[in-house]
């Protein structure tokens, strides 16, 4: 799971979860959503980065 957040002012509809985002608001998503869907980063910043499964340290 990742978490995104609306930098914007504005509530934004986000039909992919189907429901309205608030300004300010994180949202936890699906790690495929993410890589899935265009996330402007003049919109949404992530606040946390997939993790992994592949590989491994060394």
């Amino acid at each position: 799971m990742v978490q995104i957040r609306n930098i914007t002012h504005e509530a934004l509809h986000v039909p992919l979860l189907g429901r309205v985002v608030e300004p300010d608001e994180l949202v936890e998503i699906d790690d495929m959503l993410l890589q899935g869907h265009v996330w402007p980063p003049t919109t949404w910043r992530v606040e946390t980065e997939p993790v992994s499964t592949k590989g491994g340290r060394r």
